[in-house]
């Protein structure tokens, strides 16, 4: 009789954890979108609080507070993935959150623009917003990554 290994995951080196971070990546991701929707929410309520006056930014402010509450949603949603997976697997918010926030940041970029913002500022702000989809999709792109979620 032959025994069958048992299905175990293969490590890259010894001192590499079996799910390559991502576990703690799942956590950082959970907290940090949770308090970033607390904070958006709060974004788009204040405006609407503020007296209404011709010329005013209130519906502009809401749909930024607006933008960056949704945004942070799927961040939260992308680390509970990473966490415990989904059907279509673990990596697949953290593929949904990236495409967000390209798009939230482009939204956030002609925002600001329609408000009078200076150019260099709201290419500064686009380029931050960028950051974190851009560092995640490049991560995404390592061969360490390219698994099956089953492996992970």
């Amino acid at each position: 009789m032959t025994e069958q290994e048992p299905n175990v995951a293969h490590l890259l080196a010894p001192n590499i954890p079996a799910d390559r971070g991502l576990t703690g990546l799942g956590l950082i991701m959970q907290l940090g979108g949770s308090v970033l929707l607390a904070y958006g929410a709060l974004i788009a309520v204040i405006p609407m609080l503020m007296p209404a006056a011709p010329g005013s930014p209130r519906m502009t402010l809401f749909l930024l507070g607006i933008a960056c509450a949704l945004r942070s949603s799927f961040h939260r949603s992308a680390g509970t993935n990473l966490l415990y997976g989904s059907p279509k697997g673990h990596l697949f918010g953290l593929k949904r959150y990236i495409l967000v926030g390209i798009v939230q940041s482009i939204v956030v970029f002609f925002l600001l623009k329609n408000m009078d913002m200076p150019s260099d500022v709201s290419l500064y702000l686009l380029v931050v917003l960028l950051a974190w989809p851009t560092a995640l999709g490049v991560m995404m792109l390592l061969p360490q990554f390219k698994l099956d979620s089953q492996e992970l």
